[in-house]
């Protein structure tokens, strides 16, 4: 299943099983890293069909983690489906969680869906990402040591058995920048990379209009937006927003609450303009 993340939880969506000839082409286009992974989990669950999993796929970009994860998931269902097998009831889980919040939140409420207190309701949790990744922002990574009260909590990071890919997909004919994106994750780039990254600069007067930007700062963001905006012809019209609080509030703290408000960024405000 696919989760979405709503206002309380993530709302599950089922994950549809693919024919079977789709299966067999994906199991044939695996390098051999990801079908040890699949025969692995396969062994592991026939050996042992009680036995609680809690493994971690960490691989650079490009390595082929989302391929990995569609072909468990069809792997998966073939397993565990039943003929009379209730729509409402899903054999596989798939869930985006990223920094530590939001990975304590899965376990609380999967506990709280399996009525058990084993870790994450006792459910078997394979978990893929990249530890060279950026962290989340406003959060800390889940494999951060845990501080103050919370280091009482059981340890769920140390629970998982850690496996890597390392053989480049996404690049594969192009092992050149493969490597070069790799040493710019560790931050170790070569001269030689430097240079090559060079060659790729532009101005941006020659980028599409339908190309996405990615900004380091707010600052070069808004000066793009407001450049971008300036060159679009034809009259500029203002559409002026104005701030209201719940009427089920107090009175008196209406007034705190819109002072708060008009001194947000634009970062907290949708991006919208606060006068």
């Amino acid at each position: 299943m696919n989760a979405s993340h709503g206002k309380g939880f993530s709302v599950f969506q089922p994950t549809n099983k693919c024919p079977d000839d789709k299966y067999r082409e994906l199991i044939q286009k695996c390098n051999l890293k990801q079908w040890d992974l699949v025969q692995h989990l396969q062994s592991c669950l026939r050996r042992e069909p009680t036995i609680r999993l809690h493994w971690m796929i960490q691989g650079a970009a490009g390595t082929g983690k989302s391929f990995l994860i569609h072909i468990i998931e069809q792997t998966l269902i073939r397993m565990f489906e039943k003929p009379d097998q209730d729509p409402s009831q899903p054999t596989v889980l798939k869930m985006a969680p990223t920094g530590t919040n939001m990975y304590k939140k899965v376990n609380s409420h999967l506990k709280q869906f399996k009525g058990s207190e084993e870790p994450f309701g006792g459910l078997r949790i394979l978990h893929f990402g990249d530890f060279n990744q950026l962290p989340t922002v406003k959060d800390a990574p889940i494999f951060k040591q845990i501080s103050g009260l919370n280091q009482l909590a059981p340890p769920m990071w140390h629970l998982t058995q850690y496996y890597e890919l390392n053989e480049i997909m996404r690049q594969k004919d192009d092992k050149t920048y493969a490597e070069l994106l790799n040493r710019l994750a560790l931050g170790e780039l070569t001269d030689k990379d430097v240079e090559l990254l060079k060659t790729k600069q532009t101005i941006l007067e020659k980028v599409p209009k339908s190309a996405t930007l990615l900004y380091h700062s707010n600052h070069d963001f808004d000066l793009a937006n407001k450049l971008r905006l300036n060159s679009i012809e034809g009259p500029l019209v203002k559409s002026q927003a104005y701030d209201s609080v719940s009427e089920t509030a107090p009175n008196s703290s209406k007034q705190k609450v819109l002072d708060k408000v008009r001194n947000f960024d634009r970062t907290k405000t949708g991006n919208l303009e606060n006068r």
